[in-house]
């Protein structure tokens, strides 16, 4: 007789192998802010989610790993209207094409021909959060209530930084947000605040909410909702999921098309060269050649560009890092510490009320919107 696997199982290979299928996609779990218009203010509030932990259900049924950070650091290129997973930003092991920008900066001094290589042909860093999108009105409908992941802006991500680093709360009547913010009994609001700058979105005046501390979710009495609270961790997403699998044996493709010391195409496959000079008060040059699968080239006076930008929604962090950010080893111990305190009370002041006045007058009634 036929032996059948377990519906269970069937499950679990049907969802791995949908996301798999699904990879490179526009992703409903994911929330890209929207373009901002001239003049004009979007607001989102969120509670940035804790890791997951191996075993720990998630919206694809278990996680199969742990991470101590908050965030999933990720990075990509994009070559010839496809986007490539850079090993070196989402694993720490090498990545050709990033050693080729690092080796073009050594040997470039001018600032305008180091960022556009730092443009051509090092990642573009994100920072993959799970982030819970208050259940109140002012968030739009379409995200209330839900758990989504954001690949935030390196100024949204410098932000929470501080928040870790920061040691001091501050007072009742000031108070300061600090430590781990993303703990689900004792974090903050984080206020997401997107305008428009020149072409692109800034988001500069994205805030936490000093006065929201406290839990996620609250019952009519002002306690944690701990039951709500699980349903919403059970919601988070495997952050490392959401990325394809490093492809290095494409990225060396492209590497071997550029050529020996990338100024020496292969064969025939170059159809220009295209110098990066130093000063002039140094007269050696670097000759870069372009392929039909190169990034982008770097010219003298601007960026040539070879291939389509990237789609519209997939929108790239604000700037590219040279190096893979380090986690800062003393802070994420004092998070740690911090948020083994889970039942550490609140501020009196900031318990009886989610915004300050004179933070954010609208939202004087959200600490009793918090519960759903």
């Amino acid at each position: 007789m036929r032996k059948f696997e377990s519906p269970e199982e069937m499950l679990k290979r049907a969802k791995e192998k949908l996301a798999a299928e699904n990879v490179g996609r526009r992703d409903p779990d994911q929330f890209i802010p929207p373009k901002a218009k001239d003049k004009e203010k979007i607001e989102y509030y969120i509670r940035i989610l804790p890791p997951l932990e191996e075993g720990d259900v998630c919206s694809t049924g278990k996680a199969k790993t742990s991470s101590v950070l908050w965030y999933h650091n990720n990075g990509n290129h994009w070559i010839m209207n496809e986007r490539l997973e850079c090993p070196r930003t989402h694993d720490g092991e090498k990545c050709p094409l990033c050693d080729i920008g690092f080796e073009m900066l050594r040997e470039n001094d001018d600032e305008d021909a180091r960022a556009r290589i730092r443009q051509t042909y090092l990642s573009r860093t994100g920072y993959a959060v799970n982030a819970y999108f208050l259940n109140t009105s002012a968030n739009p409908e379409n995200v209330r209530g839900k758990v989504l992941w954001i690949n935030l802006p390196k100024t949204c991500y410098d932000r929470m930084i501080e928040c870790m680093e920061n040691d001091n709360p501050g007072t009742a009547e000031e108070p300061r947000p600090t430590g781990a913010f993303w703990h689900p009994l004792d974090g903050y609001t984080f206020k997401i605040v997107v305008e428009k700058k020149g072409k692109q979105n800034t988001y500069e005046q994205s805030q936490f909410l000093p006065n929201s501390r406290g839990p996620m979710v609250k019952k009519k009495d002002q306690t944690a909702d701990e039951a709500k609270i699980e349903e919403i961790l059970d919601r988070r997403h495997y952050l490392p999921g959401k990325f394809a699998a490093r492809n290095l044996a494409k990225i060396n493709a492209v590497v071997s098309k550029l050529g020996s010391k990338y100024g020496t195409p292969e064969a025939d496959d170059a159809d220009e060269k295209i110098e990066v000079r130093k000063p002039a008060a140094v007269k050696k040059a670097v000759t870069v050649a372009t392929t039909d699968v190169a990034v982008e080239g770097v010219v003298k006076g601007g960026l040539k560009k070879k291939q389509e930008a990237p789609p519209a929604e997939e929108e790239t962090p604000e700037e590219v890092a040279e190096e893979a950010p380090k986690p800062p080893v003393k802070t994420v111990a004092a998070a740690t510490k911090t948020a083994a305190v889970a039942t550490k009370a609140a501020p009196a002041k900031a318990a009886a009320e989610e915004v300050a006045e004179e933070e954010d007058p609208e939202l004087k009634n959200l600490l009793d919107e918090m519960s759903e």
